[in-house]
């Protein structure tokens, strides 16, 4: 607070700590500030760097949508209606493994128990991340021969000795 505090144009949970030139992850200057002195409390030392960047008011949408990009953030629209502005999934998509980046660097993905799913909720500058279904190989013609012959092999083996 001795630096004045933040303008309403403070974007807190973008908000990140160096120290001895490394990021110090898991900070949350929100809480700090609104419960200054309570525990966890921060000890800032010489040399710290706190970096507060302004309040974002886009999404990047990313990966197997229609049309990835950069949308105007909505405080009122959810993680569905951020898909369908990009165009909806693709064909490719893995619906289950999504996420959202958050600009603090923590993340949130779709979570589903049973029929029911949860999706994470939206923030200014976050990223939505839609990742591809893994690759999957097909059997080729050799191999299925291979493994189909082997098979009849074994079978014609124990017919013969079971007689």
């Amino acid at each position: 607070y001795r630096a004045g505090g933040v303008t309403e144009l403070a974007f807190l949970r973008g908000a990140r700590l160096i120290r001895n030139e490394q990021e110090v992850s898991g900070v949350d200057f929100k809480a700090l500030l609104e419960k200054p002195g309570t525990e966890p409390d921060l000890i800032v030392i010489d040399g710290d760097e706190i970096i507060v960047p302004k309040q974002a008011q886009t999404l990047l949408v990313s990966g197997e949508v229609f049309e990835p990009g950069v949308i105007i953030y909505d405080s009122n629209d959810s993680f569905k209606e951020a898909i369908t502005q990009v165009g909806g999934f693709t064909d490719n998509a893995r619906k289950s493994r999504a996420f959202v980046a958050y600009p603090n660097g923590s993340k949130d993905r779709v979570k589903s128990f049973l029929w029911f799913k949860s999706y994470p909720k939206l923030e200014p500058g976050a990223r939505v991340v839609i990742p591809p279904k893994p690759v999957r190989e097909g059997i080729s013609a050799e191999r299925l021969i291979g493994v189909s012959t082997s098979i009849l092999t074994m079978l014609l083996i124990v017919d013969r000795l079971s007689k």
